[in-house]
């Protein structure tokens, strides 16, 4: 049947759109964590952790050629609409290092002491990229490489690293009076 029927050429019959354009898009995430953890010398505990995250998104479009009808069924342009295509990627990776030292002692019933000292370190990267061509030699063919006319790329690349050194110190006295004190250097 026709899809276009319409002889307004900036309205386009949303189920023709849908049938005819292809767009397809791949997610792929990875996330993970390990760990470690020591007890020693009766009131010390020392963890040291991994985690690495990946994530990737991959895009790919393809809007062919085609020809728009009147409601007669006649021809509306005896020229088809020109053809393009489209890919896209962005990784994304993180690396996060974290290393804590714990100490926790009850002295005479009455003063509880809980120190931490720790370090932690990230390293996050983001990469993009992408590139569309117009005027394929064919609907068949939807690959970027099999057209000359008008092609763009582009992407971009950031990089983010930090490193953390903290303590904090909690003291109860008499389970009734809480002193805390938290320190943080990036």
């Amino acid at each position: 049947g026709l899809f276009d029927g319409t002889t307004l050429t900036q309205i386009k019959n949303p189920l023709k759109s849908l049938y005819e354009q292809q767009n397809n898009t791949n997610n792929y995430r990875l996330d993970g964590k390990v760990f470690a953890q020591v007890k020693f010398l009766k009131n010390f505990n020392f963890t040291s952790s991994l985690g690495y995250v990946y994530n990737a998104t991959l895009n790919n479009t393809f809007a062919p050629s085609t020809f728009s009808f009147r409601p007669d069924g006649t021809l509306l342009n005896p020229q088809p609409s020109v053809s393009s295509a489209s890919n896209s990627s962005t990784t994304f990776t993180r690396y996060l290092v974290e290393n804590l030292l714990r100490f926790e002692k009850v002295f005479n019933a009455k003063h509880d002491i809980k120190v931490l000292v720790g370090q932690t370190a990230q390293h996050d990267e983001t990469k993009t990229f992408n590139a569309s061509v117009r005027n394929l030699p064919s609907n068949d063919i939807t690959v970027l490489g099999a057209s000359a006319e008008l092609p763009s790329n582009g992407g971009s690349a950031s990089a983010l690293s930090l490193q953390s050194f903290l303590g904090r110190i909690n003291y109860t006295f008499n389970d009734k009076y809480l002193l805390e004190l938290n320190a943080r250097m990036d």
